[in-house]
């Protein structure tokens, strides 16, 4: 560290306090830029991402926000093998940090199409970038932008102490998103109806949320009483009370008006020879509804059709890209939104919008 002084040590730790004043993944955006543009003035920061096989998945970030355009990512994908990080940086199992310059000359960088048809456009002449593994299936490369005046040794090196402290943001972040949404789970299992009848058919249970929901979504519905056409859904599945055996039914019953849909599940306790229903309801969501959750435009999209139980040749058609694109763009949103799978994406997406 011989080229940073203590006024820059303190610019790092003031930095790294910024970096860590938040938690979750709708933050860190906003936390990580600031965190990079306190330290080291630049024209334009961007966050990309890559997957196992080094194939760009796109951007996470880029500020300016707007700077570039989804044609630009696009374009960015196709031409990103020839930049010296994509080799350095991507496909090699080490974290360094570096300068373009570090690897290419200028003049030899001119020559490429990457520089003449991507970072021509946004004055990317000077570059420093580091690269961080933020999980087993994702790397997350930064990289900084100037458009003439190189990045001196202090700046290097100050990106290098800094990078640490960005990838255990992106982890911790990753983390806290998964905590939440088990937290979520529990507190919307609190939150759905239940009601338990005995093996008479009686009522012996039931919250205000089943109360609520069975006035909302059945015209002929009294007070303890379950309506007729949910009495005989229970008994087609085979709840008989003289029955012996107790067992979950295959399908749950479903009953929907203009804007959300009401499913009720069956649990049988063979013990207490007592059936139990679970409330669960579900609004219809639109796709400029998921916009608001830190995702571009486009996954925005995917994750709406994902919601409807769409696949991704299905979800390809309906975007007129290819399925790779869509596999890429849910690989993106996973990291966003701090899940693994597309069921945990899409409950993670509602509970979001729901709070």
């Amino acid at each position: 560290m011989s080229h940073l002084t203590n006024t820059n040590l303190m610019q790092i730790l003031r930095a790294i306090e910024l970096l860590n004043s938040g938690t979750g993944m709708e933050t860190l955006a906003d936390r990580s830029l600031k965190c990079i543009l306190s330290l080291i003035p630049n024209e334009m920061t961007a966050f990309d991402g890559f997957d196992t096989a080094g194939e760009y998945t796109g951007y996470y970030w880029y500020s300016p926000p707007g700077t570039v355009s989804e044609e630009s990512v696009r374009l960015l994908g196709d031409l990103i093998h020839e930049h010296p990080y994509y080799r350095e940086g991507v496909h090699t199992e080490k974290e360094q940090v570096f300068r373009t310059s570090d690897y290419l000359s200028l003049s030899a960088f001119h020559k490429t199409a990457l520089y003449n048809e991507f970072y021509k456009l946004f004055g990317g002449e000077a570059q420093m970038i580091t690269a961080m593994r933020v999980s087993p299936t994702c790397l997350v490369t930064c990289s900084i932008h100037r458009p003439t005046m190189d990045f001196s040794d202090c700046e290097l090196e100050t990106l290098k102490l800094i990078t640490p402290h960005l990838k255990a943001a992106f982890s911790n972040a990753q983390a806290f998103e998964k905590v939440d949404s088990e937290r979520k789970c529990l507190i919307a299992a609190v939150r759905q109806g239940i009601v338990a009848i005995n093996d008479h058919g009686d009522i012996i249970f039931i919250n205000g949320t089943a109360e609520r929901l069975l006035q909302t979504y059945f015209g002929d519905c009294v007070p303890y009483r379950l309506p007729e056409s949910l009495e005989r859904y229970i008994k087609s599945q085979g709840a008989g009370r003289n029955g012996k055996d107790y067992y979950a039914p295959a399908r749950p019953y479903r009953a929907k008006n203009a804007h959300s849909e009401l499913i009720i599940r069956l649990t049988f306790d063979t013990q207490a020879r007592q059936l139990t229903l679970i409330f669960e309801e579900r609004l219809e969501r639109t796709k400029g509804e998921f916009c608001g959750l830190g995702l571009t435009a486009r996954e925005s999209e995917v994750l709406f059709w994902m919601s409807k139980g769409k696949t991704d040749g299905e979800i390809a058609q309906i975007c007129c890209i290819s399925c790779r694109t869509v596999q890429k763009h849910v690989e993106n949103m996973f990291v966003k939104l701090g899940v693994e799978t597309r069921t945990s994406a899409v409950m993670a997406a509602i509970e979001r919008l729901d709070d």
